[in-house]
């Protein structure tokens, strides 16, 4: 566990500044809090790529607690940070505009910034929401490195999680093979350790195959959630039918 933690903070150090941001960091944040509106598109917190908004060590924090996560079981991200809200698409279409208060900007260096926000989630609302955004200048952009509120810090939490869910991980294993099942069953009733970290990775990865190509599908009909339901929701270690194993080539 130790060298995947250290191998991750390695990635998340390496950081490309080829170029300086072209828009400042209010420009920034304005530019995030603004898509929060009806007509438009709330960005996603744990986007990658060229729409990512957070910096590459959210988005490695996210990625480890994502694969941490059974398929079809919901991760740490459940919310939406950036509004501090639940379903950001449904609250604009439904109430109007988020309202961006205030915005103020701390540069602590070149490359790191906070930006105080305060805000309400929509016209009428009167409750304000106060956080702070810790932006960071990576490859030429500012992006969100973090978001402290009354909540605490969000790369916190779901490193948090993470090293916690990894650690019960590696409690779990044995010097011997009998030991190690014996520990399984100990500890099965817990669900605090994902079934598909303890089993081989061409049946974790079938497995992953599997949801990704039918569950999000949302158009399933019965007898297939059932079947989703067996090699995903319950862990065939103690409920799994006898052939369940033997039929993982049928998932790929």
């Amino acid at each position: 566990m130790k060298i995947i933690l250290l191998f991750l903070a390695a990635l998340a150090s390496f950081t490309v500044h080829a170029q300086p941001p072209s828009q400042t960091v209010e420009q920034t944040v304005r530019h995030i809090y603004q898509n929060y509106k009806s007509d438009a598109t709330a960005p996603y917190f744990g986007e990658t790529g060229e729409r990512a908004i957070t910096s590459a060590r959210i988005q490695q924090a996210l990625i480890l607690n994502d694969n941490l996560t059974l398929p079809g079981n919901i991760g740490w991200l459940d919310y939406d940070p950036v509004c501090d809200c639940q379903s950001a698409k449904n609250i604009f279409r439904h109430f109007g505009n988020l309202v961006l208060e205030s915005v103020a900007i701390t540069q602590t260096d070149a490359d790191h910034a906070d930006a105080a926000v305060r805000f309400r989630i929509f016209q009428d609302d009167k409750e304000k929401t106060s956080q702070t955004l810790k932006m960071v200048a990576e490859n030429g952009r500012w992006v969100i490195d973090d978001i402290v509120s009354n909540h605490g810090s969000v790369l916190q939490a779901v490193n948090s999680e993470n090293e916690k869910t990894l650690a019960t991980i590696a409690s779990l294993q044995k010097e011997q093979p009998e030991a190690f099942v014996a520990e399984l069953f100990e500890h099965i009733a817990d669900y605090s350790w994902p079934w598909t970290w303890v089993v081989s990775d061409s049946y974790r990865q079938a497995v992953n195959a599997f949801y990704k190509t039918t569950f999000k599908t949302a158009n399933n009909p019965d007898e297939d959630m059932q079947i989703e339901r067996q090699f995903i929701y319950d862990n065939p270690i103690c409920f799994g039918e006898e052939s369940l194993f033997s039929r993982v080539d049928a998932m790929k």
